[in-house]
């Protein structure tokens, strides 16, 4: 086990009241200290001063009232990128409410439990997803409300219009106590490993501690300004906002990623601070060498960091890379910051409010150097979740002797470094985004012809997995992969659409019935593989059938 190692050495809490860590009063601090400096840089071109963003979080928080929101209520937001959603985090810190964060893209059944389990009293959405949503909450009980983003919707006012009105008294004038740090802030929805999506419970402190290791790590200042493209409803994006705005630096939001417009909007922000995916960072190095150009740019967060390209990319684009290894549930457990210099294929050292082991299967400590379960616990309260969201058993089954349990595979050197090995768990890791297997699955085999499925991540040109699927059809059923594929497509979200399908007569597994998923990730002798991107090796059939156990090979389909 490790602790307490020198890369934290000067990571301090900036705020010593605890009650001040929670995450309305960040934004009141700085807007006091430099009402005039500019806060939030939308798409490249919007300018909101630290004043006019604090004015328009405060009309928020009394349209919010005035829908009788109140403390403790949950609000759950499902939209993309816009200042609307950043008011939208403040304003429900500052009310004492629980912002609720929901994946644009979740759709179908997914959505349904999320929001079956959040039960939140307020949607807000976006205008284009608005009737997805009405789906979703059809069978709702209680049916909340809904409210959108943005537009013109017939019957529904908006966030925007809420940030429009006329002047309203500071709510601290109103409601001086407040939430308190260990009050719930968040519960932000990550896939399930063996079941559906779970909601993690993050508290005020955690966020802030979240937002102060990364805003220490890069070195923020109040002349930084932190460029994201990343979206809001995940961990990522909201702590570069948060972690900007406690430092008094500009948040520089764009709506998506972009490579063939990233470096214009480094130009046109002049941005020095960045987060990307490594798969983003791959992407811009594959850029022709015209695009080469030295920035403003000084730093770059990049999860997994792309230690074959790290050298050379740092060179081409005058920039730092930086990396850590942290999660929604356990915060930033090891990190590397500009101090730090990592050995490679290292995810950062430990950070000393953190304790890490490996463990084997049966909880066992091995020893450095070994392989296993990565682990760990946190040296202050309040600062890893509170929890996943109605879901004790599962809580406490991750929290198994009094240990976080990562289901990740990593080693642990005696000098605190934290090397990420592979997943354990039955999640897959594409663009950025988790995937739950099990969500995949039950999607999969809800389809006439399937009569089982298992999915599974499998390399990715571009880092991280792409998502394949191993079917067996029903008896004399007839599977067609572009098909099957289609109708993916229109019940889950588009990242969790698998690219591979597989067709096998019978799934491998062991004499209690378990399917031996690690026989299937790379194995494409048994079976027809089928790939969606066509013309790449391994399309060779346009569909299959199951007859007397057999697989037989059809004509007359072509594959997308």
């Amino acid at each position: 086990m490790v602790e307490g190692l020198k890369s934290g050495d000067g990571f301090e809490y900036l705020i010593q009241d605890p009650d001040d860590r929670c995450l309305g009063k960040i934004l009141r601090r700085a807007t006091i200290a430099h009402p005039e400096r500019t806060c939030l840089i939308w798409n490249a071109s919007r300018h909101i001063s630290y004043g006019e963003m604090d004015s328009a979080v405060d009309r928020v928080v009394h349209g919010l009232k005035n829908r009788g929101v109140q403390a403790g209520d949950r609000v759950a937001v499902m939209s993309g990128n816009c200042p609307e959603y950043v008011f939208l985090i403040f304003a429900l810190a500052r009310l004492g409410a629980v912002l609720v964060t929901v994946n644009v893209h979740a759709r179908g059944t997914q959505l349904a439990h999320i929001l079956e389990n959040a039960e939140p009293r307020l949607v807000v959405v976006e205008s284009d997803i608005l009737n997805h949503v009405r789906e979703a909450v059809r069978s709702a009980a209680p049916a909340p409300d809904v409210m959108l983003v943005e537009g013109d919707e017939q019957g529904y006012d908006t966030v925007r219009m809420m940030a429009a009105q006329g002047h309203v008294d500071h709510l601290d004038h109103a409601d001086p106590e407040g939430p308190r740090y260990n009050d719930l802030a968040q519960i932000l929805y990550t896939s399930g490993t063996t079941g559906p999506s779970k909601g993690v419970m993050i508290t005020h402190n955690q966020a802030y501690a979240f937002a102060d290791y990364v805003s220490q790590a890069m070195e923020l200042s109040e002349t930084d300004i932190y460029y994201t493209c990343l979206p809001l409803f995940h961990v990522n994006a909201q702590i570069s906002v948060l972690g900007s705005i406690m430092a008094g630096a500009c948040v520089a939001l764009s709506d998506r990623f972009s490579a063939s417009r990233f470096w214009s909007d480094i130009a046109a922000t002049n941005a020095t601070a960045v987060s990307l995916f490594g798969a983003m960072a791959y992407i811009l190095y594959q850029l022709p060498a015209e695009s080469d150009v030295k920035t403003s740019m000084r730093v770059c967060w990049a999860f997994p960091l792309p230690y074959d390209i790290k050298e050379e990319f740092e060179e081409r684009y005058g920039v730092r890379l930086l990396t850590a290894y942290a999660s929604t549930e356990a915060n930033f457990v090891a990190i590397g910051g500009l101090a730090d210099e990592l050995p490679s294929g290292a995810a950062g050292l430990v950070h000393p409010r953190f304790e890490v082991k490996i463990v084997d299967s049966d909880d066992r400590d091995l020893p450095f150097g070994s392989v296993g379960e990565i682990v760990t616990r946190p040296r202050d309260p309040w600062t890893m979740m509170a929890g996943y969201y109605r879901m004790p058993e599962v809580t406490a089954k991750a929290f198994e002797n009094l240990w976080y349990h990562t289901g990740d595979a990593g080693s642990l050197t005696e000098d605190g470094h934290l090397y990420f090995v592979d997943r354990i768990k039955d999640v897959i890791r594409r663009r950025g985004e988790n995937i739950s297997s099990y969500e995949v699955e039950q999607v999969v085999t809800a389809h006439e012809a399937v009569a089982e499925c298992v999915a599974v991540g499998v390399p990715s040109e571009l880092s991280e997995d792409e998502v394949k699927i191993v079917v067996v059809p029903l008896e004399g059923a007839t599977i067609v992969p572009s098909e099957l594929i289609a109708w993916c497509g229109e019940r889950m979200a588009y990242f969790m659409v698998p690219r591979f399908v597989q067709t096998v007569p019978e799934l491998p597994k062991t004499p209690t019935g378990k399917v031996e998923k690690y026989r299937l990730g790379n194995d494409s002798s048994i079976g027809v593989l089928w790939d969606a991107q066509s013309g790449q090796p391994g399309n060779p059939t346009e569909s299959v059938t199951l007859q007397g156990g057999v697989l037989i090979e059809l004509s007359g389909h072509k594959g997308s």
